[in-house]
């Protein structure tokens, strides 16, 4: 994550690398559902407070996706994004779960 003076906190994630994420899921290369595609860009766009520190692990999750992506390891890259996806499932309350638009990318 890069620091700035005033606290604010931005994700060293860009969205080109997020896009390539999404053409291999809309190639049907991986499996992606739609609410955690628009996390990862949420991810990517962060700029802001990160008192608690869940920005910066999620960064650390998405970098490792993001190496097995680039090393060509799909299945690899698979089960981190499954992972994440549950865990990013389970910390939603109830109403943005059933909100949450759990179709794949495709």
């Amino acid at each position: 994550m890069k620091a700035y003076a005033n606290g604010m906190k931005a994700t060293s994630i860009s969205r080109k690398q997020i896009g390539v994420i999404f053409g291999k899921a809309k190639r049907g290369k991986l499996k992606v559902q739609r609410f955690v595609m628009s996390d990862f860009y949420d991810i990517a766009d962060f700029y802001n407070y990160d008192d608690n520190g869940n920005v910066e692990r999620a960064e650390a999750q998405i970098r490792r996706i993001l190496d097995e992506v680039f090393a060509g390891n799909d299945q690899k890259a698979q089960e981190l994004i499954d992972s994440y996806t549950e865990t990013l499932f389970n910390q939603l309350g109830v109403k943005a779960q059933q909100k949450a638009n759990r179709n794949l990318v495709a």
